[in-house]
């Protein structure tokens, strides 16, 4: 079973949880890397002024994911995070709109290694991430959320 990634993508964003919660929102690109973008709110601060730590990889996390998701569904397999290693390099100041966008950089039978950053409106990147994804057949991953995508069988 193949799916489609927008399709996937718009319905992930319909079911809530946090990439909602957090105000990400996906644009798909096929000429080039796909983005993730979120603003950071007060909500989202570690401290006065400045956020978490834990918002930023958030993010990057959902933008390596995506990268994760569009090399994965056309080949009929799922993906899930196995590691990330994030480098903070600026805080990011609520109000900010930062952009992620990731690149594949090895994918091999049952793992990918993706990298990608964050960057604020001027370009300056804030954060760099390099995370670990499996890779694992579809069917796991629709028999597992197949009521919540709404295609369960009767």
């Amino acid at each position: 079973m193949k799916m489609d990634p927008q399709a996937f993508l718009t319905r992930w964003h319909e079911l809530g949880g946090l990439v909602a919660t957090m105000g990400m929102a996906f644009e798909l690109n096929q000429d080039g890397p796909s983005v993730v973008t979120m603003t950071i709110t007060p909500e989202m601060a570690g401290s006065p002024g400045i956020s978490h730590g834990g918002a930023v990889m958030a993010l990057l996390d959902t933008g390596l994911g995506m990268a994760a998701i569009e090399y994965a569904l056309p080949k009929a397999r799922a993906t899930s995070t196995l590691e990330m290693k994030v480098n903070l390099l600026r805080p990011a100041k609520v109000g900010t709109c930062l952009r992620c966008t990731a690149k594949v950089l090895h994918a091999g039978r049952s793992h990918l290694v993706i990298q990608g950053e964050a960057v604020d409106e001027s370009g300056k990147v804030l954060a760099i991430a390099v995370g670990t994804f499996n890779l694992y057949p579809i069917d796991d991953l629709a028999k597992r959320t197949a009521k919540a995508f709404g295609t369960e069988k009767a």
